[in-house]
């Protein structure tokens, strides 16, 4: 329960910004979703990365309701998991070190989490406690894991787990129970300002943007 009402406070942090700033628009291609992620990734400054995604595949609607975004983060994932990770920890690649990528998934699922998907959920408990504590206990991998950590910094998300960092053992681990954005919906109903003040029509329009 504790878990879930840090992460909605800071979801609905985050999504203020739809109310305020230009989304960041994007499209992409599923058969090479990592390819073009990374690219976009390297002209993407830290004020624009700030910004919530919106996604659009090519060849498919430009319409994101919640939908495309989803499938983004779930098919980032499913690359991370393929591709970058060995078991519970990180391969060793070192060109993927120098083009940055183990950070570019941290950034990813930081996103991803803020935006109700989900992180890939393949850590051991070792790897799991660096993330969450720094602390060194017979790693292999070290820089892939930091670049990784490095990429969580991303809108606050690292700040959120070093706070907390037994409630965010779920978000991480293999074999915890998965958090959801449903779950995040059965779990809160939203308490608006009183009707007709200012700040009930930004709610209003904030749980539209968010729905």
């Amino acid at each position: 329960m504790r878990l879930v009402y840090l992460i909605y406070l800071q979801i609905q942090k985050y999504k203020v910004a739809i109310l305020t700033i230009r989304l960041l628009f994007s499209m992409y291609c599923r058969k090479n979703i990592w390819g073009d992620t990374s690219v976009k990734l390297d002209h993407t400054d830290d004020n624009d990365l700030s910004k919530p995604f919106k996604i659009q595949f090519v060849g498919e609607p430009a319409v994101d309701h919640g939908g495309p975004s989803r499938e983004f983060f779930s098919l980032i994932n499913q690359h991370m998991q393929g591709s970058m990770l060995c078991g519970p920890n990180f391969h060793h690649y070192v060109v993927s070190l120098q083009k940055y990528e183990f950070m570019k998934c941290g950034q990813l699922a930081a996103k991803g989490l803020l935006q109700g998907s989900s992180v890939p959920k393949c850590f051991g408990k070792t790897v799991t406690d660096y993330i969450l504590y720094g602390n060194l206990q017979c790693l292999t991998s070290l820089l892939e894991l930091n670049q990784f950590i490095d990429g969580l910094k991303t809108c606050g998300v690292l700040d959120l787990i070093r706070s907390n960092p037994e409630q965010f053992r779920v978000v991480f681990q293999y074999g915890k129970v998965t958090l959801t954005a449903d779950l995040l919906d059965d779990i809160f109903q939203p308490l608006f300002s009183p009707e007709g003040s200012n700040k009930r029509t930004k709610e209003e329009r904030l749980l539209f943007n968010s729905s």
